[in-house]
């Protein structure tokens, strides 16, 4: 895991780090009032992490404000972390082809996880 040094404007640290990711829309708009479409779970990866919220890529477009519920396998950890999470923007990946990179937000972590993400991001 490598460590940004620079706070580059941010409220907290980050690090760089992969992890799996599952997540699915949260909000019943998002899928044009269909709930049973909610229940579809797919499939990211996290790129870094910090106690804000994570960067991840994924095989779809998000708009900005779109509410997730995530799950993130951190590595070493037996129990994902779950939280939900507010879309703040999303860009096409410039080297991969049909790949979005996308900033979420957390809007809710336990203090465990808050813990952990500390740890890994060296801000504790």
């Amino acid at each position: 895991m490598e460590n940004y040094g620079g706070r580059e404007g941010r409220k907290h640290r980050r690090a760089a780090i992969s992890a799996k990711v599952l997540y699915k829309y949260a909000e019943i708009l998002d899928y044009g009032g269909d709930p049973e479409k909610l229940k579809i779970e797919k499939s990211g990866a996290s790129i870094d992490i910090s106690l804000s919220g994570i960067q991840m890529v994924a095989d779809e477009e998000m708009r900005p404000g779109q509410v997730i519920k995530m799950d993130v396998y951190l590595p070493e950890e037996e129990v994902p972390l779950t939280t939900f999470g507010r879309v703040e923007w999303c860009r096409k990946d410039e080297k991969v082809i049909d790949v979005f990179r996308i900033g979420v937000n957390f809007m809710l972590i336990d203090a465990d996880h808050a813990a952990l993400i500390k740890k890994i991001t060296g801000e504790i």
